[in-house]
């Protein structure tokens, strides 16, 4: 077995990986050089992105299909510097870029189309790279082909838990089971936080999930996961070094963690008048799910998936309403009572909304 790093920079994010052992035929005779432990992985890969928003249904992203490769020091800064030069090597070489520890990447942006991808970037042939290292001879070579646009048939996917406003829920201090469709061959799932550091990472093999223990993420807040389907080709392997060409399918979602019940924290009461366009947001912490509110002046309704209460009241008077947020570890509750006024009988009216609310981010 080997193990390796895999850094796909990109989208600032780590993977790692292990290799089963291969057949002999997929790795080529290589003279060992002194650069090679500098060097632990020179990878190209070609991947196609989905996302989801809710349980079992994915779709593909814009510009779905995209190329990333480059090379991991096998020591901090064990990589000065590199460039790359794609099939069918005639034009100039391009620069990789380093992430000030000697792990070079490039990525190429998203095509609508694997063909428009392999326009750009050819399958079949061979993509040279040439790698400056902090071991003399001070040079690295490495030739990568990538051939068959083998990207895995099945689409990762989420099968079980609550989504919400295309979130799945997750209560960050019980442990937590994800679970995925299954598939044959190397599976990467990995969780970065809103600064984009990797707080969860695994890499299995033929399994439709993993555990994930409690206190892993922060309550209250919003997650980015990636699950990846691979198929990958070892092109040369020697003790300290190894070349490697993948095919990956990747589903992204978001995550919202909870701690409990929603708590309602938006203001127990208000005044409007009569004609006068009123909004009223229910505020809650926990990531509610839906919303219920009654009972409502007349005039006045409850879109109960974003839990805003909002109509023109007809009538004056004050009502006492009961307020309720639910997500998945139960429901919340408050009350708010509105006073309506009558509309006065001279002067101006404000009629401009009675109040206004923005999310952060």
């Amino acid at each position: 077995m080997v193990t390796f790093n895999h850094r796909r920079r990109g989208c600032g994010r780590v993977w790692l990986g292990i290799i089963a052992a291969s057949s002999a035929a997929l790795l080529r005779a290589h003279g060992q050089s002194t650069g090679d432990i500098d060097v632990s992985l020179v990878y190209v890969e070609k991947t196609q992105r989905f996302q989801q928003t809710s349980v079992n249904n994915v779709v593909a992203v814009t510009s779905p299909f995209s190329l990333n490769l480059g090379a991991n020091a096998r020591q901090l800064n064990s990589i000065l510097s590199g460039q790359f030069r794609p099939p069918p090597n005639t034009g100039a070489f391009q620069t990789l870029n380093n992430d000030g520890a000697g792990n070079l990447s490039f990525s190429s942006g998203g095509f609508a189309t694997a063909a428009a991808l392999n326009a750009a970037f050819p399958n079949g042939s061979t993509y040279t790279f040439n790698l400056q290292t902090a071991t003399v001879p001070l040079a690295y070579t490495a030739s990568v082909p990538i051939t068959g646009d083998a990207y895995p048939a099945t689409a990762p996917r989420i099968t079980t838990g609550t989504f919400s406003s295309g979130a799945l829920q997750i209560d960050s201090t019980a442990n937590f089971n994800f679970n995925w469709n299954a598939f044959s061959g190397t599976q990467s799932f990995q969780i970065v936080d809103a600064s984009n550091k990797i707080v969860f990472t695994r890499t299995l093999s033929n399994t439709t999930g993993v555990a994930m223990a409690s206190l892993t993420l922060q309550p209250g807040q919003y997650y980015t996961a990636s699950l990846i389907f691979q198929t990958r080709t070892i092109v040369f392997q020697d003790t300290n070094t190894t070349w490697l060409a993948t095919y990956s399918s990747q589903v992204d979602f978001k995550i919202a963690t909870i701690s409990g019940i929603p708590v309602i924290t938006s203001p127990s009461s208000i005044t409007t008048t009569v004609g006068v366009p009123f909004f009223y947001q229910i505020i809650a912490t926990n990531h509610p799910i839906s919303y219920s509110a009654s009972p409502l002046p007349a005039g006045l309704t409850l879109d109960s998936a974003l839990g805003v209460i909002s109509g023109t009241p007809t009538g004056s008077g004050t009502t006492s309403i009961n307020l309720s947020a639910s997500n998945i570890d139960g429901v919340g509750f408050a009350g708010v009572a509105p006073t309506v006024q009558s509309s006065p009988v001279a002067g101006p009216v404000i009629t401009s909304s009675t109040s206004a609310l923005a999310y952060t981010g």
